[in-house]
């Protein structure tokens, strides 16, 4: 049988758990009308509209659309401030159907570049990714108008690509001259290559995005010139450095000992000639620990180059700390400071 105690502690376990249940907000239980496309809320042409989308408060996707009127070019731009945010923006027309979605622009932004049919009217979506965040946001649409009366240096029946969805068509005008009269857009699974519309590319990688080609070297996701995502050329890391999640770093693996049978040299700094008893001899700084040792030949070299000087043999007669002493023929160095050592 429960007690009076069994009763009380019942009644106060659920008034907490109906508060907890009222605290439970879902992602767009509090986004209001522009929930939804039917009720999007409209965006004038080359203004900025600014809103804001916030998960924990139940806010987490806007609708909002705009009317053309003529052909020409869209561009519409998504920025935010929160740095933590990750937002996405898509286009769709009057059926509900998705045109585009936004590609990376800026450090906080989103793009969508488009040429769609005229006098229609298209949806824009704008939406917080994650479950808990939130953001203000600004959006632009901008409009290029192709005006029928402007004259341009083409063609009639020439076409002309704008971005990679769409193109205009050059046609001959009242006023007697020839313009880009209409725009087509291109469908969803093409892209605007020469004027036409063909079987798109796919992407490969994300705008931006980096990956290591190998230990030495990566590349970066770049756009090409069919306007999809591709991985591009290798970049080389310095030396001593090696390649980890697509970047370069300290770290690289010493490259392999050399054969013992192969020739070595040491490289050295002239620092004056002078003759000694009718001998003309270089006064050579080799470095602390130099393995240079009297009876060695080499060469001075030619330049700032690893070629050897005409006439420029010589071999070393003294090993004092990080110099040497050498005998040579050179009457003059001119420019040509550097010397090459045979040491095994």
């Amino acid at each position: 049988m429960l007690t009076h105690t069994h009763m009380r502690a019942l009644s106060v376990l659920g008034v907490a758990l109906g508060l907890l249940s009222a605290c439970r907000t879902g992602r767009d239980e509090a986004s209001g009308p522009d929930v939804n496309r039917t009720n999007a809320t409209p965006v004038a042409l080359d203004n900025i509209a600014d809103d804001r989308v916030d998960v924990p408060e139940g806010d987490a996707t806007d609708w909002k659309y705009l009317d053309l009127e003529q052909p020409g070019q869209l561009t519409i731009q998504l920025g935010w401030d929160s740095p933590n945010a990750n937002l996405q923006m898509e286009l769709y027309d009057a059926l509900g159907q998705q045109l585009k979605a936004g590609e990376p622009f800026g450090q906080k932004g989103l793009q969508i570049v488009y040429a769609p049919a005229p006098k229609a009217r298209y949806y824009l979506r704008v939406a917080a990714i994650g479950d808990d965040q939130s953001s203000s946001y600004s959006v632009k649409a901008s409009w290029a108008r192709v005006q029928a009366q402007k004259c341009h240096n083409c063609t009639p029946g020439q076409q002309l690509c704008l971005g990679k969805d769409g193109y205009a068509v050059c046609e001959a005008t009242p006023e007697g001259c020839n313009a880009w009269v209409q725009t087509f857009a291109c469908d969803k699974d093409q892209m605007c290559k020469d004027g036409k519309c063909v079987a798109g590319c796919e992407d490969q990688c994300k705008a931006d995005e980096r990956r290591c080609a190998s230990d030495g070297g990566f590349q970066v996701c770049v756009r090409n010139a069919s306007g999809c995502l591709v991985w591009g050329d290798v970049t080389g890391c310095e030396r001593g450095h090696q390649c980890k999640n697509g970047r370069c770093g300290r770290g690289a693996p010493p490259p392999p000992p050399k054969s013992s049978n192969e020739s070595q040299y040491v490289k050295g700094k002239i620092i004056s000639i002078y003759s000694n008893q009718g001998q003309r001899m270089l006064h050579i700084e080799i470095g602390e620990g130099s393995p240079v040792q009297p009876g060695m030949v080499g060469t001075v070299l030619e330049g700032d180059s690893d070629a050897p000087l005409s006439g420029g043999e010589l071999k070393v007669t003294k090993v004092t700390g990080n110099f040497c002493i050498a005998t040579t023929s050179i009457e003059k160095l001119g420019s040509n400071r550097t010397v090459q050592i045979k040491v095994r």
